[in-house]
């Protein structure tokens, strides 16, 4: 695991972070009642909002373009060969923390894989990422333009914020 501060240059973190954390903005969220698979019917405070940019390499969105950048610097550190997917996700601030589902990203891979999670905004929320060795899960404070990458086989699960309205993140998957 490894944890990038300041992983983009400001210009290029400024525009995601006014693209998809601003009031002003008409960035596109969608509902998921679940945020991992399968769904815990009797949780239902485990709700997100999405937005998939690429799935199997595949453009999904007209804003993946905004992304271009974060690829390239992934690719510099994990050279892969696709995007199994990237996607954002936006918590809403439930009045406590909600741990989400302790989750690998795919489940059925056949081949390695990394999974990134980029902070776009900065709350009290964060990511718990399992340390195999100790077999202890790592607390990562949500901190804006940071980014965590880590091997996809490693368990992980992130945790809703108090102290702001949202807590956004981006994850990518890539082979």
């Amino acid at each position: 695991m490894k944890v990038i501060r300041n992983f983009l240059p400001k210009e290029n973190f400024n525009t995601i972070k006014e693209l998809m954390c601003e009031k002003k903005s008409a960035f596109p969220w969608y509902f998921n009642p679940n945020n991992f698979w399968p769904p815990s019917l009797k949780e239902h405070n485990q709700f997100m909002f999405v937005h998939i940019f690429k799935e199997n390499n595949k453009v999904y969105s007209s804003y993946d373009e905004h992304l271009n950048i974060c690829y390239k610097k992934i690719h510099k550190i994990f050279p892969y060969t696709h995007v199994a997917r990237c996607k954002a996700n936006l918590y809403t601030n439930q009045n406590k923390h909600i741990k989400h589902g302790k989750h690998q990203d795919i489940t059925d891979a056949t081949e390695y894989y990394m999974s990134a999670v980029y902070h776009v905004n900065k709350c009290n929320g964060y990511t718990n990422i399992l340390n195999k060795k100790t077999n202890n899960f790592t607390k990562i404070m949500q901190e804006e333009n940071q980014l965590i990458i880590f091997s996809g086989d490693t368990t992980h699960y992130g945790v809703t914020q108090t102290d702001t309205q949202t807590r956004c993140v981006i994850n990518f998957v890539v082979q």
